[in-house]
């Protein structure tokens, strides 16, 4: 993931006070190792956005909260379209916002990696 780090856009932040935001809100275990999160300012806080973690990608938008392991990834097809990124699988379908284009893509970009 160091090598994605020039791609990411300004919301994309690693240090403890945004994990820790990112770790209440979005309901990830303690344990979990947080590379970094993309903080959206919605409303004014920062509690909704994706989070790149050792296990998953751990998201709160809009108030939904949501996991997607990296071992499940294989089982979605994975595409982008007008700020979202969208995967899907039989029986499920998970669209995740972004609030810029760039962050869609690079939200694109890491799950491509990781599949």
């Amino acid at each position: 993931l160091d090598s994605l780090k020039g791609k990411l856009s300004e919301n994309y932040k690693t240090d403890a006070s945004s994990i820790s935001i990112a770790k209440k809100y979005y309901k990830i275990p303690n344990e979990e190792k947080i590379f970094g999160v993309f903080n959206y300012k919605v409303f004014g806080n920062c509690k909704e956005g994706i989070a790149v973690g050792s296990r998953g990608l751990y998201f709160r938008l809009f108030g939904k909260v949501g996991k997607v392991l990296w071992q499940e990834l294989a089982q979605y097809k994975i595409s982008i379209a007008a700020g979202k990124v969208i995967l899907e699988r039989p029986g499920g379908k998970i669209e995740l916002f972004a609030f810029k284009q760039t962050d869609a893509e690079n939200i694109y970009f890491i799950l491509s990696q990781m599949k």
